[in-house]
C-alpha cells in the first residue's frame, strides 16, 4: 500500500501534476507607487522637464485663460490636478487640488457624517498671478507674482494616471462627435475604446474612461428622451 501512495505521489508531482499546480508570478510593481508618503517630504516635478513648462516669478500672459491653461499644462507633465482658487481685485490664486483640510467627519466617532475620505492634505503648491496694464502695449496682462512647486504628497506624472484627473480629459470636440456617431449606430462601448486606442497609438494616450463613454451615451440618450417628450406634448 505505501509503495501506490509513494508511486501516486510520483505522478502527481510529474508533468500531469506541475501543469495543474503552475501560478502565475505576480506582476512586478515600481517601488515608487506603492511607497507609502513621508509627511516630512517635499514632491515636486521631475529633473528632467523642459524649463519652458516650469512656472516661474515675472513671466506674463495676455490673459487668466492662458495662465491657466499653462499651469493646466505644467500640472499634467508634473502629475497634479490643478484648480481656480480665491480671486481678489487684481490677483487670482491656482492651486494644486489638494489644497485645503481634509476633516470629513466630525471629531465625535458617534457623529460620523461620512464613510468617505478625502484627498486634500492642506497641500500649498500654487501660483499667484497680479493683473495689470504693459508699460508698451497698454493692454492688460497676467504676471505670475509668486511661485511655489513644492507639494506635500506624491505626484502621478504617468499618463495612465494623470488621464482619469478631471482637469486632464482631453475634451477634443472632433473626437466626442466621433464617439457620438459610433454610440448612434449601436457600437459597444468596449469597441469604442478600442477604436479610439488604435487611433491614437495606445491606451495611455486615451483621456476617456470607460465611465466617461457610458456617461456620454446616458447624456445623449437623455436628450433624445426629453426632446421626444416636448414634441409629444
Amino acid at each position: 500500500m505505501q509503495q501506490d501512495v509513494s508511486e501516486n505521489q510520483g505522478i502527481q508531482g510529474g508533468e500531469e501534476g506541475c501543469s495543474r499546480n503552475i501560478i502565475t508570478p505576480p506582476a512586478t510593481v515600481d517601488p515608487f507607487d506603492i511607497q507609502t508618503p513621508n509627511p516630512g517630504h517635499i514632491y515636486t516635478h521631475r529633473d528632467d522637464m523642459d524649463e519652458a513648462w516650469i512656472p516661474r516669478v515675472g513671466r506674463c500672459f495676455k490673459s487668466e485663460e492662458e495662465a491657466h491653461e499653462f499651469y493646466c499644462t505644467y500640472a499634467e507633465k508634473a502629475g497634479f490636478e490643478p484648480k481656480k482658487a480665491n480671486k481678489s481685485g487684481n490677483t487670482r490664486y491656482f492651486r494644486c487640488n489638494r489644497f485645503g483640510k481634509g476633516e470629513y467627519y466630525k471629531k465625535d466617532e458617534a457623529e460620523r457624517k461620512t464613510g468617505k475620505t478625502s484627498k486634500k492634505t492642506s497641500c500649498l503648491a500654487m501660483i499667484k498671478l497680479k493683473f495689470r496694464r504693459d508699460e508698451e502695449s497698454n493692454e492688460k496682462v497676467a504676471e505670475i507674482e509668486q511661485v511655489r512647486l513644492d507639494h506635500n504628497h506624491v505626484l502621478l506624472p504617468k499618463p495612465t494616471e494623470t488621464k482619469h484627473m478631471r482637469a486632464h480629459k482631453n475634451k477634443d470636440p472632433l473626437l466626442l462627435d466621433y464617439v457620438d456617431d459610433l454610440q448612434a449606430n449601436d457600437v459597444p462601448n468596449h469597441c469604442v475604446r478600442n477604436i479610439i486606442r488604435g487611433m491614437h497609438g495606445g491606451e495611455e494616450n486615451i483621456a476617456m474612461t470607460d465611465k466617461d463613454l457610458e456617461n456620454r451615451c446616458v447624456a445623449k440618450l437623455n436628450i433624445y428622451i426629453f426632446f421626444a417628450f416636448i414634441v409629444e406634448i
